[in-house]
This record gives structure tokens, sequence and C-alpha cells, in this order.
């Protein structure tokens, strides 16, 4: 018997992004996150890669250069406490982000829906013929 996996017990979260011009956007999801986890993915979302066309601190909608590298360490040294690494940064901008189709430009975070679990919700696959 199979088994579908609608939440598990913890935040479950969807994140939108779209493209450098402002379209293709998607949504990815990531299931079963500690409180922790939650604000770690949020602050990466909202403070690095938000649009960074029109300020100075943020990577979306940037190509990867040496700007978007400098910015990346800047945010680091800004959140040293949390012990953010450029391997878990570029992880989680692409498992929730992603890159622009031709891998030039990062992908724009655009929005994050939060969800709560107290358990794992589960759907059993059934065969009709058990009815």
């Amino acid at each position: 018997m199979k088994q579908l996996v609608l939440a598990k017990k913890g935040y479950n979260i969807q994140v939108e992004s779209w493209e450098n011009d402002g379209d293709s956007y998607k949504t990815e999801q990531e299931f079963g996150l500690s409180l922790d986890e939650l604000k770690r993915i949020h602050l990466l979302c909202t403070e690095l890669f938000s649009d960074g066309c029109n300020n100075t601190t943020s990577i979306g909608n940037l190509n990867y250069t040496e700007k978007a590298k400098t910015r990346i360490k800047a945010f680091i040294e800004k959140y040293s406490h949390l012990n953010f690494s450029e391997d878990e940064i570029s992880e989680i901008q692409n498992d929730l982000i992603g890159r622009y189709c031709d891998g030039d430009c990062r992908r724009v975070y655009s929005s994050m829906k939060i969800f709560h679990s107290a358990e794992d919700i589960i759907l059993n696959e059934i065969d009709i013929k058990t009815l």
C-alpha cells in the first residue's frame, strides 16, 4: 500500500519565486521544518533572495558576479551568530528559489506561505476492489 504525505509534523512552507523579467512564477515546498529552520529560511528569502536590483544587500535578479558574492559574504558576516555557510545558502536557494533558466541570473523570492501541523498528515492508497 502506498502512502501520500500531505504535510509533515512541524512547519511546512510554500515559496514563490519569479524570473528576472517578472514572469515564470514557480512554487516550491519544504515540509517538516523546525521553528529554527523556518526562521533561517525566512531570513534568507526576505533579506538575501529578494530583488537585488533596487537595493545593496540582496542577490535576487543578479548575475553570478563578484557583486553577488560580496553581498552573500556581507550577509554571512551580518548574521555571523547564526552560522550561515555559503554552501547552506546555495543549497536553500537552489531548492526553494532555483536559478534563472539560462543559469546566468538568480531567480527572485516573491512570497512565502507558512503552515503548521501538529502531526504528519498521511493518506493511504486503497484499491477500489477492497471497498
